[in-house]
């Protein structure tokens, strides 16, 4: 994320996988001075309404990827044909 430009509002975004009408973004989360905080969030977004359907706060790479397996499901789409 760091090689990415920031966004208008300040935040860096990527979009990991398109499946049909949704996308899988990975999003920096700002930095803080707290200890424990996430080191991204990912959000299944619906490109059609134009809304987050669901999200996650990562603090390890564990998460995420048990995050993106359910943002697939969520999608009808298998982890097979998603490379999640």
């Amino acid at each position: 994320l760091a090689s990415i430009p920031e966004s208008a509002s300040g935040i860096r975004m990527v979009s990991l996988e398109s499946v049909g009408n949704y996308e899988i973004r990975m999003i920096e989360v700002p930095e803080t001075s707290l200890t424990g905080a996430p080191l991204f969030s990912l959000e299944l977004f619906d490109c059609v309404e134009q809304l987050s359907v669901d999200s996650c706060c990562c603090h390890g790479i564990e998460v995420a990827m048990a995050a993106l397996k359910h943002f697939a499901s969520k999608t009808g789409c298998s982890s097979e044909v998603c490379r999640c």
